[in-house]
C-alpha cells in the first residue's frame, strides 16, 4: 500500500515514481526496482502535480485546495517559494513547456477557499519557471475546466483534458501562438 488517494504519478529525474497524494497532502517517492515506498514528503493538503525544470534544480507541487504551487529547490528537498493568485483558488495538473521555460498550471476553479463553489474563471496560469512568477493568465471557456495538458512536440499546440461535470469530457486543442481553441472533441458522449 502506498498513500491514500492519488491525483497523479509521474517517473522523476531519478527514475523513481512521484505518487502526489490527494488525501493527506504528501508525496510518495516508489523505487520500481526495489517494488516499494523509499521516501515520503509531506506537502500541502492536497497535492496534485509535481514537474521538474530541466536541469533538475527545482520542483513545483500544485495543492489544489490551497490553489498554492509549492516551488522545491530539488537538491535540498526544501520548499523555496509559495506561488498563490487570487485567481488560483482550486488548481490541478501542471506541466512544463517543451522548452522548460514556462509551468502551465490548471486552474479550473471549481471551488473557492473553503470548497465553497467557484466565482472565478476557469483559466491557465503560466509561471516563468526563471523568475517563478506567474506571467501570463489564459482565460478559458465556460466548457473548458481544465485538469491536465500535454504538448505537441513541435511546439505549436497544447492539448487541454477537460471535466464538464456533466455527461461528457472534453479533449479541447489550443493553438499557442495566439491562446485560441481550435478545436474541442467530446471524450465520453
Amino acid at each position: 500500500k502506498v498513500g491514500e488517494k492519488f491525483c497523479g504519478a509521474i517517473v522523476g529525474p531519478d527514475g523513481k515514481i512521484y505518487f502526489e497524494d490527494m488525501a493527506d497532502g504528501n508525496v510518495y517517492i516508489w523505487d520500481a526496482d526495489k517494488l516499494k515506498t523509499v521516501d515520503k514528503m509531506p506537502v500541502g493538503k492536497a497535492v496534485c502535480g509535481i514537474q521538474w525544470t530541466k536541469n533538475g534544480q527545482k520542483a513545483y507541487i500544485t495543492d489544489m485546495p490551497t490553489g498554492t504551487v509549492y516551488v522545491y529547490d530539488w537538491k535540498t528537498k526544501k520548499k523555496v517559494k509559495e506561488i498563490t493568485s487570487p485567481e488560483m483558488t482550486f488548481i490541478h495538473q501542471a506541466r512544463m513547456t517543451p522548452d522548460g521555460k514556462y509551468l502551465w498550471v490548471s486552474a479550473p476553479n471549481e471551488f473557492d477557499p473553503g470548497l465553497k463553489p467557484g466565482t472565478h474563471d476557469s483559466q491557465i496560469i503560466v509561471i516563468d519557471t526563471a523568475k517563478d512568477e506567474i506571467i501570463k493568465r489564459i482565460v478559458l471557456p465556460d466548457d473548458i475546466r481544465a485538469h491536465d495538458f500535454a504538448f505537441t512536440a513541435d511546439g505549436k499546440y497544447a492539448l487541454i483534458s477537460s471535466r464538464t461535470y456533466g455527461d461528457d469530457s472534453i479533449l479541447a486543442v489550443m493553438d499557442l501562438k495566439n491562446a485560441h481553441i481550435v478545436e474541442k472533441v467530446s471524450a465520453c458522449a
